[in-house]
């Protein structure tokens, strides 16, 4: 099964910055945005750098060699050198081997990383292209904008959490020995 890579693999460089933010900027009217979050931390990316697709049963290993590969290959300069920072990719895989969907790793163009020790930035760029050549990452948002919250959407927190518990219980108890929970939640980006 085949893989397919969208951006070029010309020197790319990563620079990461402490920066002032308290807290992430809205999604609104960012260009292929990308969320990892819990409790208000995470990280935050937008723009497409390289966009990499894996499929197949050797969608983990080829994919890890690719950002193996890239990660060498890259050049990264690290003021802040804490985990998110540096160069960084989102990923999201199929859990079948024959998926018709694809597995995909993207490197964005601009992140934005929040944990409890403050906040960094970190700018993806292709070194040796001219500024007309690479598109900047665009963030059209008022920091004044409300943004929507969180729903469930097939169960209630109630019942998740319900769930959590009879799955706790049942792992002590011997009845199982490996659960997989997932919830789902759905938030509008206006």
């Amino acid at each position: 099964m085949g893989n397919k890579i969208q951006g070029a693999l010309d020197t790319l460089t990563a620079t990461t910055k402490p920066s002032t933010l308290t807290s992430l900027p809205p999604l609104r009217g960012l260009q292929n945005p990308a969320l990892f979050t819990r409790l208000g931390k995470g990280l935050m990316g937008w723009g497409k750098s390289i966009r990499a697709e894996f499929s197949g049963p050797d969608r983990f290993a080829n994919a890890h060699a690719w950002w193996e590969e890239l990660c060498k290959t890259a050049n990264v300069t690290d003021e802040v050198r804490r985990p998110g920072t540096g160069l960084v990719a989102f990923g999201s895989f199929t859990f079948a081997d024959i998926s018709a969907q694809k597995s995909v790793l993207l490197v964005p163009e601009k992140v934005i990383g929040m944990d409890e020790l403050g906040a960094f930035e970190t700018t993806i760029k292709f070194s040796g292209r001219s500024e007309s050549d690479q598109q900047s990452p665009r963030c059209d948002h008022n920091p004044s904008d409300i943004e929507s919250e969180w729903v469930a959407a097939d169960i209630s927190t109630g019942q998740f959490l319900s769930l959590v518990m009879r799955v706790k219980n049942e792992t002590q108890s011997g009845l199982l020995q490996k659960a997989v929970i997932a919830r789902d939640l759905t938030r509008a980006i206006p």
